[in-house]
């Protein structure tokens, strides 16, 4: 397929009566892998100086005032981003305030994570929605990451492992959910994949494959291939013929577009900033993280966000948004 041919992209896990935040709390991360999807390190840390928790506090303040506000939706989801969120120790004074705020639907918050903490920390985090939220509707979901540079797949697995017996799954309405996923980047990697699978496979934790794109790795195309068998498609996209393809995201429809094409929204409607938006560490908000964009929709610290009435027109060159529900040619 070319990108020329794409009329529209619709992204399966969209709700209309769901409001999406996507708050990167931090971009200061403990781990200096040098695939990561969010780009160069040193241009990490000259973004996150200025951080703060007394900012932190005060976009949490703002954020909660923001969801008591909101009418017409049954259900928030808040993600919880970095860098990695768990390095901070007001974490989870930041998730308990954000678990007890006031909006009367259901809040599910996402967590991506290293899993580098202690267990003690992770427990803390299942605390606050289990206990301390009780009586509210309210969920977690700890997405944990696996990287052997810095951890042992053993060690990593058990802590897991702890997390999960901890959190009281899978009794009937628990509010805690886990996840697991594998950087493939070498076939060695998928023995460690099917090991991790086969550790939780009596339990309701799905360890999945992480595909790293535009980073060179070891892995041989055959085992790359079975591996995309066990993606879990997210986006359809119809073709100006009107044929229907699936993809996992965003990033794997680019993988798949003819040598050399790329998808360039700009110029395309889109509904991002209609029922979504994204928070930096300062509280700057935009329609959508896609670097270079203009899509600025105010700053939560100065009380001006102003969401938008309909989908606008993208004006990025390069989609990384998980937001949108919609990407439809004018």
């Amino acid at each position: 397929m070319k990108s020329s041919d794409i009329r529209c992209i619709e992204n399966l896990n969209n709700r209309t009566d769901v409001f999406d935040v996507r708050w990167r709390v931090t971009t200061l991360c403990n781990y200096q892998c040098d695939f990561c999807i969010q780009g160069d390190r040193k241009a990490h840390l000259k973004q996150a100086e200025g951080e703060s928790a007394d900012i932190r506090g005060q976009v949490c303040g703002r954020l909660i005032r923001m969801l008591e506000d909101l009418s017409g939706y049954e259900a928030v989801r808040v993600s919880l981003i970095g860098g990695e969120v768990t390095i901070l120790d007001d974490f989870p004074s930041i998730l308990e305030r954000l678990a007890l705020c006031g909006f009367p639907g259901s809040m599910m918050f996402d967590i991506t994570t290293n899993l580098s903490r202690d267990e003690e920390y992770y427990f803390k985090l299942c605390d606050i929605v289990r206990k301390k939220a009780a009586g509210k509707k309210r969920s977690l979901t700890i997405g944990a990451s696996f990287y052997s540079a810095y951890e042992t797949a053993q060690r990593f697995t058990e802590k897991l492992r702890n997390v999960f017996l901890y959190s009281g799954m899978p009794q009937e309405g628990n509010p805690v959910r886990l996840t697991g996923g594998v950087p493939i980047l070498e076939d060695a990697d998928r023995d460690v994949l099917i090991r991790m699978q086969h550790d939780f496979a009596a339990t309701d934790v799905r360890i999945a494959p992480i595909f790293i794109r535009n980073y060179e790795t070891k892995t041989t195309p055959q085992i790359i291939a079975d591996l995309h068998e066990q993606r879990e498609m997210s986006i359809r996209v119809t073709d100006i013929n009107g044929g229907v393809y699936t993809y996992q995201n965003i990033q794997a429809l680019g993988a798949e577009l003819e040598e050399t094409d790329v998808f360039c929204p700009n110029g395309y409607l889109c509904d991002a900033g209609v029922r979504n938006l994204w928070i930096d560490a300062f509280g700057n908000v935009k329609r959508c993280p896609a670097i270079g964009s203009t899509m600025s929709l105010g700053s939560i610290l100065e009380g001006n966000v102003r969401l938008l009435a309909g989908p606008q027109a993208c004006t990025s060159d390069h989609c990384s948004c998980s937001q949108y529900g919609r990407i439809e040619k004018k």
